[in-house]
């Protein structure tokens, strides 16, 4: 499998990027992996009895049907463990594509990573804090390449967040990229 991290600010354009590529490589098996900020997300509706569970004290809730399933679970995870998990129920993927966690994924040696800026700030802050050992390609939504020369310093690809950038990474990551997980 391969594990790729992409990194940004709110409103950068990651989840943009994942879900072309998801599209992109839809003959492929696909896991994503979102970070969200807020504590007390709910992805359960309220009435249904599997948030009935979860607001009475249960600590996980599973819920199985003929063609899908979920579980909901009380605490933090990282996820790299989880996709060991779903290794361990025997769901395998060809891509793992996680948005965010940069505090916690960007030091990786494991992880190919993938940046997305808007402006030279935000690329300086994330590059400051993201190891580029893996960094395989950096995207630019809205900036252009010679505002960014003196902030690169190892050859990583520069794509455009649009149609061409997108076709071109998603070429890259097909076959340019060994299984790193």
């Amino acid at each position: 499998m391969k594990v790729i991290a992409v990194f940004g600010r709110k409103n950068s354009g990651k989840t943009y990027l994942i879900t072309r590529l998801i599209r992109a490589l839809r003959e492929k098996r696909i896991l994503a992996i979102k970070h969200i900020h807020e504590e007390n997300f709910e992805v359960d509706y309220e009435g249904k009895d599997t948030w009935f569970f979860s607001k009475s004290g249960a600590n996980s809730v599973a819920a199985i049907s003929s063609k899908k399933f979920f579980i909901l679970a009380k605490g933090n995870m990282n996820p790299l463990d989880l996709i060991k998990m779903l290794k361990c129920m025997n769901l395998k993927y060809d891509y793992a594509f996680i948005e965010g966690f940069h505090n916690l994924l960007g030091s990786n040696p494991l992880i190919y990573k993938v940046i997305i800026g808007r402006n030279e700030s935000e690329l300086k802050e994330l590059i400051s804090v993201i190891s580029t050992e893996k960094m395989i390609t950096i995207f630019l939504n809205g900036l252009h390449r010679s505002e960014i020369r003196d902030i690169i310093d190892k050859d990583i690809p520069i794509l455009e967040l649009n149609d061409e950038g997108i076709h071109q990474f998603s070429y890259l990551i097909e076959n340019k990229l060994e299984d790193n997980l």
